[in-house]
């Protein structure tokens, strides 16, 4: 398994895109909808397990499909303008959602190594591993590549992208949190590696803040939460529904 270290400090062959504060992503603030049911595979929701034919075959009700009740495809009817590849919303994106993999090569990433607890304005680290994603392409958001180009694979059928991190303070952890665009750390990796075998990038956490400060103070919870993304920062597509996607979380404590 490849290690690779990546941090504010980084420099040479890896491509490191390093960003604070709220240049990257502009949150909408509006709420969505919640749904009454649980769409789950057990216990009276919906069922997402695929059905095989006798050849090995996914069966394909064709019938039950002409039956959802799909409200759009495009945004031909919506009343919102058309997204234009920045941060800015409420929009409507009309990007085809593009290619993707098959199964055995979807991509899965894991935060491999974390610490449990930190000291205020200590450094730290956190390892990341990804699976069948090639860190490769990234369109920067804030120069208008945002929800702008298509999902697309490589010639060995492989998720182009990237991958985040982000570091934010929970003012609980007995709710969802508020909405926000402010992340107390955040990075994006596009360094040229990764591939159909899982390898881990270091993401070093600086304790301090530019002025000196401490980025997390004694007291706080931090969550730390790793993502793949494709070229224009979309999490990847999975073959089907039950997946879990590639993302993963974790809580830290501060003293």
């Amino acid at each position: 398994m490849k290690n690779k270290t990546v941090g504010a400090a980084a420099a040479g062959a890896l491509a490191v895109l390093t960003m604070f504060g709220p240049a990257l992503y502009l949150s909408s603030g509006q709420a969505a909808a919640s749904s009454p049911v649980a769409h789950t595979a057990h216990g009276g929701g919906h069922d997402h397990s695929v059905k095989y034919d006798g050849g090995g075959e996914i069966e394909k009700d064709f019938e039950a499909q002409a039956e959802l009740d799909v409200l759009a495809t495009d945004c031909s009817q919506s009343a919102l303008p058309p997204h234009d590849g920045f941060q800015d919303a409420p929009a409507c994106s009309s990007a085809v959602f593009g290619e993707i993999s098959d199964l055995d090569k979807n991509p899965q990433l894991l935060i491999v190594d974390s610490p449990k607890k930190i000291y205020e304005g200590e450094d730290f680290t956190l390892k990341v591993s990804t699976r069948n994603l090639v860190r490769d392409r990234f369109l920067g958001a804030a120069a208008g590549g945002y929800y702008l180009e298509t999902s697309l694979l490589n010639e060995d059928g492989l998720q182009r992208g990237h991958f985040h991190t982000a570091c934010r303070v929970l003012a609980s952890d007995d709710e969802a949190p508020a909405p926000s665009n402010k992340p107390e750390f955040f990075q994006a990796t596009e360094d040229g590696g990764g591939g159909a075998e899982p390898d881990t990038v270091e993401i070093n956490v600086p304790g301090k803040n530019d002025d000196g400060s401490a980025r997390f103070t004694d007291g706080q919870l931090v969550q730390c939460t790793a993502w793949a993304g494709d070229g224009s920062h979309r999490i990847p597509m999975n073959e089907f529904a039950n997946e879990t996607p590639a993302v993963d979380s974790v809580r830290i404590k501060v003293d």
